[in-house]
């Protein structure tokens, strides 16, 4: 016997929009997990779900392939997590609805007559439900985020650590020419890191962030408390023997995204610039 899991939501987004959070690798891994996705028929790629200490859920790889594929209108693919939910198939579809856009999801194919099929089920439907919401927080925010990625040569680990530790962090953090001084560094959920960027022409920029999520080796969330308000979320996929990093930055309002582009798109650039040196072990 054979299940299916079926969702409607309606965003005031327009259609466009929602099918950029639905079919790029940033975006998806901002409501889902990181991942390798490429909106073409045939690709294969993976999402890798975090692990759960709390709950001893050790994570896990979802193998993927991508079956259709109509922008902005029209997404399938395989989804293959192991035990009962092998080969079932998720998929989305968009319709203009006024000026926004009704979303219909399915996901297909769950054989409740195998061991377990059941409970495999009724989580994928708990999860999905949480996703979807995500995916609605996502779609709102989209147009006031800056987003960029690069793919390196090291490990997750290797990455995480130049977060992680503040003399590797203050040697590659900032736009090209900036030194840091760091007065207090605390990188856990809720730690402060308060410090000043000294750019070349020698002014000086103080900042103050907190660490709102940290998942070693795959997720780092921080928020910038003082103006100009903003939240990057980083997150780290390994590929190949590399890893992709995603670099998101959302500001309060498309206007403030707007304001702040000329200004953060090539500082961000420089950033990931500079982290790639370190990692390949350049002088600064």
């Amino acid at each position: 016997m054979s299940k299916t899991i079926r969702r409607e939501i309606l965003v005031p987004q327009p259609r466009e929009q929602v099918w950029r959070a639905i079919s790029h690798r940033d975006a998806l891994a901002d409501w889902m997990y990181p991942n390798d996705f490429e909106p073409r028929v045939g690709h294969a790629f993976t999402f890798l779900v975090p692990p759960n200490p709390a709950v001893g859920f050790e994570g896990l790889t979802v193998h993927c392939e991508v079956l259709e594929c109509e922008a902005p209108a029209h997404l399938v693919f395989s989804w293959s997590a192991g035990g009962p939910v092998v080969n079932t198939q998720v998929s989305f579809r968009l319709e203009p609805e006024g000026d926004g856009t009704r979303v219909f999801f399915e996901h297909a194919g769950f054989d409740v007559s195998q061991p377990w099929g059941e409970q495999a089920f009724q989580g994928a439907g708990f999860g999905w439900a949480k996703m979807l919401g995500q995916l609605s927080h996502v779609i709102a925010r989209s147009g006031a985020a800056l987003r960029t990625g690069r793919t390196l040569a090291a490990s997750p680990q290797k990455i995480f650590a130049a977060f992680e530790q503040p003399d590797q962090l203050a040697r590659w953090w900032g736009p090209s020419g900036f030194k840091n001084t760091f007065t207090q560094f605390e990188f856990k959920p809720g730690g402060r890191w308060v410090f000043v960027m000294h750019s070349p022409n020698g002014a000086d920029y103080p900042n103050e962030s907190v660490f709102r999520e940290i998942a070693p080796d795959t997720r780092i969330v921080i928020e910038h408390v003082v103006k100009p308000w903003f939240r990057l979320t980083v997150t780290l996929a390994a590929r190949d023997g590399q890893t992709h990093l995603d670099w998101i930055q959302e500001f309060e309002s498309p206007e403030a995204a707007a304001a702040m582009r000329p200004i953060c798109e090539p500082a961000n650039e420089q950033n990931l610039d500079r982290l790639q040196a370190f990692l390949a072990g350049q002088n600064l």
